[in-house]
């Protein structure tokens, strides 16, 4: 009976534990050099250990060896903008992710809303330089097969008088 017990508050403590998630925050991005301070979190009642950060599919950083309960860190890394996955992991097995924007700056958009322009223009060029296609009606086809119908309705109709 103790060990139901035990194992029981074991489980509770431990999906308590799994369910908290860590917190991420943007503080600060600079879109033009792609520094970016990131914020983490734990506010969990549990203290990690060897908190690890990976971006996308970059190789994992370190980031503090104990990540005690309640504490807050911050981390710079240079991110390029658009939408990233950070991934925080633990030694002891959590795992959290969340999918954050970096937003560029105004004039990378601008940038980017003039190469699509160019984009287009040199679309409407290529298209106005094709040379139209003309296609051929291969009459003989056509002819051969109004002479079958032609044969088969007389065939018909000569049955039909005899």
């Amino acid at each position: 009976m103790k060990k139901l017990i035990l194992l029981t508050i074991f489980v509770l403590f431990l999906v308590n534990v799994l369910a908290q998630d860590f917190k991420i925050d943007l503080i600060s991005y600079n879109p033009e050099t792609g520094n970016a301070r990131l914020g983490i979190t734990n506010p969990t009642n549990t203290d990690f250990t060897d908190l690890k950060m990976r971006t996308d599919n970059l190789a994992e950083i370190k980031l503090v060896d104990t990540f005690e309960a309640g504490i807050s860190i911050a981390t710079f890394q240079t991110i390029s903008p658009g939408s990233h996955e950070i991934t925080l992991t633990t030694k002891e097995g959590i795992t959290f992710t969340k999918k954050i924007y970096f937003s560029p700056s105004e004039k990378q958009i601008e940038q980017e809303v003039e190469k699509q322009k160019q984009d287009l223009e040199q679309q409407k060029q290529t298209k106005q330089q094709l040379p139209i296609k003309t296609t051929k009606t291969n009459y003989k086809y056509i002819y051969s097969i109004l002479a079958i119908i032609a044969i088969v309705i007389f065939y018909i109709i000569y049955r039909k008088l005899k």
